[in-house]
Parts: C-alpha cells; structure tokens; sequence
C-alpha cells in the first residue's frame, strides 16, 4: 500500500514537473542555439574582421564588457563614447572607416567616462574622443536617484554575465512575457545557422550592434513607420519622470566630473569633442512649454562650452537640431536620432573643427545628407543588417 501511495505521488510530481523540464531544456536550446550562451570574444574578433556581424542578445546585456573589449581590441583612432545618444554615429563618416569605433551603451552615468577610459591600457586610447553630455547627466534631480556605483561598474568593465545568469534569466516568466510580447518566432532561425547574426534579437528583429559599434534599429524602423512625437516621452515630462526630472541649475558634481574628464583628456594628449545631443523637435516643444522646469538644459551648453573652452576643447550645442532641418521623422524616438541626424552631427563638427575634419570627406557626407534613402538611414543598407559602405 505505502509502495503504491509513492508511486503515486512520484508518477504526480513527475507529471507536474515536467513542462518546467521541457520549458528549461527549450529555453537552454534557445540560448545555445541563438549564441546568448556564448562568449563575445568570437563576435568582437569577427566584427573588427568586418565580417558584417550583427550582435544583439534578448537574455542578457554585456554592453559595457563588449565595448571595453571591443576598444583594446580594435585601437581605434576616432572613438564616439557614451550612451544609447552616440549609437548612430557611423564608420563610414569617416575617410578612413576602420579607423572608428563606436562604443555607446557603455555609459550611463557621467563618471562613467573616467572609469571607463582610465582602466583601458594607454597603448589603445584615441586620438579623437567624441562625447555625448546627456542632459540628465547633469540634474541632479537625477543624479540623487540614479546613484552611481563605483565598484559595480568597475566590475562590469571585465566581467560580462554568467552562462549560468543568462540561462536563469532564459528560463523566467518574464522572459516568457519577453518573448510573447515581442512576436518571437524561432522556427525561423532556430535550425538554421546565419552567420551574419548572434543573439535573438539580431536574428529575429534585425536589432543589435554591427561592426563599427553603431546600433541597427532595423525591426523599429521597418515597422513603425514615421515618428510624429513620442507619447512616452510626452508622459515623463508631464511626470518629471525618468531622464526628464525637472531642474533649475546645472549639477555642480556634474561639472567638477567632467572638468576631471577633460583633464585626463589633456593629459593623455586626446583630442575630445563634446555633444549636447538631440531631442525630437516636438520633444523640445513639450519641455518650453514647461517654462524654467527645464532651465538646466538650456543652461547645460553655455556651462560646458566654459569648461572646454578653459581645456582649448569645444562642444557643440545639438539640443534642437531643428536648424539643421531635422524634422521629428528624423527620429528613432524622442531622443534618439538617427544616423541621418548624426551624420548632419559629423558633417557641423567638421565644418568647425580642423582636427576632426581632416577625417571626414566632407563633400561626400553632405551628397549623402542632400540625398539620404530615408528620413532615418543615408544610404540603402546593403545586407540584411542595414550595413553602410563608401
């Protein structure tokens, strides 16, 4: 009786147990077979092979690890660094485009920048270094929320997440909401190699990070048609929410943080060029119609252009790129331009900057700038992954 009674309950935990056996055993398919469980040695050293490989993970986000990697890797002369707000500056603005490389995404707060460069072997840093002043940076309505992590960052810097972190994460409820949301069909791709993509995003949706850095928006640009304003983005300014806390002053922490930055950029002999980025023209608008709830963003240009002025460097006002003709279609969202807008970003830096003109063919960006294959792309991508070429 008790031997049955066992049976029993054994044959009902096997029984119950098991969709959570076959969910983790397809889940840990689906990582091995996508390349999320790999490592990103084998991507970064095929990418500055120009192997035309996209990188783009939906279980894990090694971005500030790869990009780290990616730098002592490659040595790149020209290096853009900073948030997702640099990811569409491209190599091919450049005369020379191997010699570029964009590390956004390895950034998220201000003192980012100095861990980031300070711990790279001084063999690899550039000779050019273009940087994003994120506005949010410098509020510190922000800064007192998003509390920079000294120790975790450095961390981060050497050590990408664990194949046993990646597989825990792949086999969540939340990565089964992931993937539903998203329309995840790996029939697609599952038993079939590609080898111009790792990681389901990139072979699913196009998503991810190319050869030189830059990030494809591939799935959201042939997907959602033109952009007129981004309701998101309208919500957190009404809010004072996320990245749009409302400040009067510019963070005097931020200022002293990035004098240390161009500091060590004196001192290491690399020629930085700073950005205000952009935001969508009707973005702008929203934020005026908030009165002084923003002064520190309009403030935030004339505070840096003091500070680089003081380092014989220059930084460059792109906050409303309406000047330059840049309409909200231009715009991957409310704050994110496109390699479009990024390309009129190099083509303005080069006019007033000698150093960084001479590695740009100035009359072939702007051809391309006069006659782009869309509001959000220059040219028409040649592959798949939305690669650009000279």
């Amino acid at each position: 009786m008790k031997d049955k009674t066992a049976l029993a309950l054994a044959t009902k935990a096997c029984a119950l147990s098991l969709p959570i056996l076959l969910w983790c055993a397809f889940t840990l398919v689906l990582a091995y077979r996508s390349g999320e469980l790999g490592s990103f040695d084998r991507v970064i050293n095929q990418q500055a092979a120009g192997r035309d490989l996209l990188y783009g993970l939906a279980f894990s986000d090694p971005v500030v690890p790869y990009k780290f990697a990616a730098v002592q890797k490659r040595h790149p002369k020209i290096l853009a660094l900073g948030s997702s707000r640099v990811m569409q500056f491209r190599a091919v603005f450049f005369r020379d485009p191997s010699s570029f490389y964009n590390a956004g995404g390895a950034v998220q707060h201000l003192e980012d920048y100095n861990h980031f460069l300070s711990h790279l072997p001084a063999s690899t840093l550039p000779e050019i270094l273009i940087i994003s002043l994120d506005q949010d940076f410098f509020n510190d309505a922000w800064r007192s929320e998003e509390i920079f992590d000294a120790e975790a960052y450095d961390n981060s810097l050497q050590h990408p997440p664990s194949a046993s972190s990646v597989f825990q994460t792949a086999s969540s409820g939340a990565t089964v909401a992931k993937l539903i949301s998203r329309k995840i069909n790996p029939g697609k791709w599952l038993f079939k190699d590609n080898p111009h993509a790792v990681g389901i995003m990139a072979l699913e949706r196009g998503d991810g990070f190319r050869d030189d850095g830059s990030y494809s928006y591939e799935y959201q640009i042939t997907h959602q048609g033109p952009v007129h304003g981004d309701i998101d983005i309208f919500s957190r300014i009404e809010q004072g929410n996320q990245r749009f806390q409302y400040g009067d002053q510019v963070s005097g922490t931020s200022l002293l943080e990035l004098a240390r930055l161009l500091d060590f950029c004196s001192q290491h002999h690399i020629h930085i060029i700073g950005i205000v980025p952009p935001f969508m023209p009707s973005v702008i608008a929203r934020m005026k119609q908030k009165g002084s709830k923003y002064a520190y963003v309009w403030k935030l240009p004339v505070e840096a252009d003091l500070l680089f002025k003081a380092h014989q460097a220059s930084v460059f006002d792109f906050t409303n790129m309406a000047q330059y003709g840049s309409q909200d279609t231009e715009y991957i969202d409310g704050q994110h331009g496109s390699e479009l807008t990024y390309a009129k970003i190099t083509e303005e830096i080069a006019h007033q900057d000698p150093v960084l003109r001479e590695r740009v063919d100035e009359q072939w960006l702007a051809d391309w700038i006069k006659h782009p294959y869309s509001d959000l792309l220059l040219q028409q991508p040649t592959t798949a992954l939305g690669t650009g070429q000279r």
